[in-house]
């Protein structure tokens, strides 16, 4: 039997904080009542040093019944004093472990210990411990999926400027950060020009402070979206730094975090899917990162991104996700729409592209002054529209649908990212064929994926043949 590490003894204590109220009501009754209010207030303070002191001694109380059994096939957490709550949770059935050593633990030898399996619900662990080193460790090796170093039959960890192009990539969105910050410098400088025009219909002061002001204000604005991006690259470099990948028989471990090292064990057997995300230029220069779709591994709100391997080139790619997961990468399409399907996948964003224009048209044609403003306005809002449509398009040529054997490879696109899911056929929860009005004139529908996942997301492949989807139906029940 263990217990968790003595610090969960400030947790503990800390949600019974609001007894406080007692101590706080009290010095608030001796002000009023009292004209010498510091000594009351001391006189009394024997009534506070109380309450606190049973705020501690009822988390050291509900620390003491707190208790950890690590039997011969499953962890066992019992807490509760007075109403007992027993989680059980069978080693076959953990998909996930999680060390995670905050630095501001380690001079306390203390870690968080999560344990997931495929029953947990909104991104929360089934099972949070706080452990002392020792006896983390004895708990990780005692469940069978723990393996020794012996058994390692893969290992990689990517180059450090792997890492900085990962987190390049995947902070917050770095184009749009671009995008975003050319708009409102641009635009500022727009706007202090059209006042500069206007100095005759202000008074001098105020023009003055406006045309001095705007493009500070703007110029901040830059600063504070750019700065944002920094943070989040910074915190993704943290986060990544170190990352490492071994794979043994039965399960793959992944390590990240300098700061904050965390050790992730994955059970293959327990993986859901695997997917490829790019953008269109990743796409283009044939880049991509694989993730994979395992409860407890990147779906805690702390926002983890499920890496599997970072950024990976297509020359390196199909080796090392060959090694990582025992998969065969299958680049043909068997079922994919027809070039003649365009408009079911582009409509939307051509009709944007379209509004864009009566729309700055008629901010325009009610104040000349505007001219050069909406000019900009359109320019800047038909990039990403265009953009838009070309994603569409793209993803039209590449959009289709593999049964390999016990493998489905699904290739779809959502807003402007590209996915590339491979899964097992075990771990299709359902399948459905929907079809629309128009797509039924033509006799065309989309095919809805459903896997098992912590959260139930629908993977649509659009403007397939219906008897291609059928064809696809059929040979998920084969």
């Amino acid at each position: 039997m263990y217990r968790e590490h003595p610090l969960k003894i400030l947790k503990y204590s800390i949600k019974n904080i609001w007894l406080l109220i007692f101590p706080l009501l009290r010095g608030i009754w001796a002000m009023k009542l009292d004209v010498d209010k510091l000594y009351t207030w001391l006189k009394g303070a024997w009534f506070d040093i109380l309450f606190i002191l049973l705020i501690i001694l009822f988390g050291c109380v509900k620390w003491l019944f707190s208790k950890i059994d690590v039997t011969e096939s499953a962890i066992i957490h019992t807490n509760g004093i007075v109403i007992k709550t027993k989680t059980v949770i069978p080693y076959e059935n953990i998909s996930s472990i999680t060390r995670e050593h905050s630095f501001y633990l380690r001079c306390f030898k203390a870690v968080r210990f999560y344990a997931d399996t495929c029953a947990g619900i909104l991104k929360t662990p089934d099972m949070v411990l706080l452990l002392n080193n020792k006896v983390c460790e004895k708990i990780i090796g005692t469940v069978p999926q723990a393996e020794s170093e012996s058994s390692v039959v893969y290992r990689h960890k990517p180059k450090s400027i792997i890492i900085i192009f990962f987190s390049v990539l995947f902070s917050s969105s770095f184009s749009g950060v671009i995008y975003i910050s050319a708009f409102f410098f641009q635009g500022g400088q727009i706007a202090k020009d059209l006042i500069s025009e206007s100095v005759d219909q202000l008074t001098a002061e105020a023009s003055k402070f406006l045309i001095i002001n705007i493009p500070y204000a703007v110029l901040t604005i830059v600063i504070v979206i750019m700065g944002a991006w920094i943070i989040s690259f910074i915190i993704n470099m943290v986060r990544y730094s170190g990352f490492f990948i071994r794979r043994y028989e039965h399960i793959i471990e992944i390590e990240s975090g300098n700061i904050t090292p965390r050790r992730f064990l994955l059970c293959q057997n327990k993986i859901n899917y695997i997917y490829l995300k790019q953008n269109l230029l990743m796409k283009i220069f044939s880049v991509m990162s694989v993730n994979v779709n395992c409860s407890g591994y990147g779906t805690s709100k702390k926002k983890n991104l499920p890496v599997l391997l970072p950024v990976q080139t297509k020359g390196k790619f199909k080796e090392n996700l060959k090694s990582a997961t025992d998969i065969e990468y299958k680049t043909n399409r068997q079922y994919k729409p027809k070039i003649t399907s365009f408009w079911q996948y582009i409509w939307a964003s051509v009709i944007i592209a379209i509004c864009i224009f009566p729309a700055t048209r008629f901010l325009s044609f009610h104040n000349e002054q505007l001219h050069d403003a909406v000019i900009f306005i359109t320019v800047m809002a038909e990039i990403p529209a265009v953009w838009y449509i070309i994603i569409r398009f793209a993803a039209l040529l590449t959009s289709g649908v593999t049964i390999d054997g016990n493998l489905i490879y699904l290739r779809y696109s959502r807003t402007f990212s590209f996915y590339t899911l491979i899964a097992e056929k075990d771990k299709l929860a359902k399948a459905a064929i929907t079809q629309s009005p128009f797509q039924k004139i033509f006799k065309k529908c989309s095919v809805v994926f459903y896997f098992n996942s912590e959260i139930t997301e629908g993977h649509v492949v659009k403007a397939l043949k219906l008897k291609d989807a059928q064809k696809i139906l059929q040979l998920l029940m084969d």
